[in-house]
């Protein structure tokens, strides 16, 4: 976690995800990262194998973010970019910015800028 850029990133070993958290102007971010489950991970999920309602995958220990704001308030307008890379490449910067207008900005890692506007429940990309 980058508190000055509210930025996150996930290295895993074939890929790394970028994350971007935005809000309107005066939101100040507060996060922890916390490097394993609140409590120990159930064997049955551990192991793999069949656990009530299916059979399951190979779970292990796994980072989480707690990203909140500083100040409270009734509701928040907030935004998660997200920039994915594979193939083991490294991650990338990834610039957003919400204009002044009201659009998201995105300025890409691949180059392209997108400007994304919502109007009731149409979301329009430029």
């Amino acid at each position: 976690w980058d508190a000055p850029s509210a930025s996150a990133l996930i290295r895993g070993e074939k890929a790394t995800l970028t994350t971007r958290l935005l809000a309107p102007a005066g939101v100040t971010w507060r996060a922890t990262v916390q490097e394993k489950f609140d409590v120990p991970v159930d064997p049955k999920y551990t192991e793999g194998g069949v656990a009530g309602f299916g059979e399951t995958g190979r779970w292990g220990e796994q980072s989480h973010l707690l990203a909140e704001t500083a100040e409270a308030r009734a509701s928040h307008l907030v935004y998660a970019v997200l920039w994915p890379e594979r193939d083991g490449r490294p991650a990338r910067a990834l610039e957003a910015r919400l204009a002044p207008d009201g659009r998201l900005e995105v300025a890409r890692p691949d180059g392209v800028t997108d400007r994304i506007s919502f109007s009731g429940d149409k979301l329009l990309i430029d």
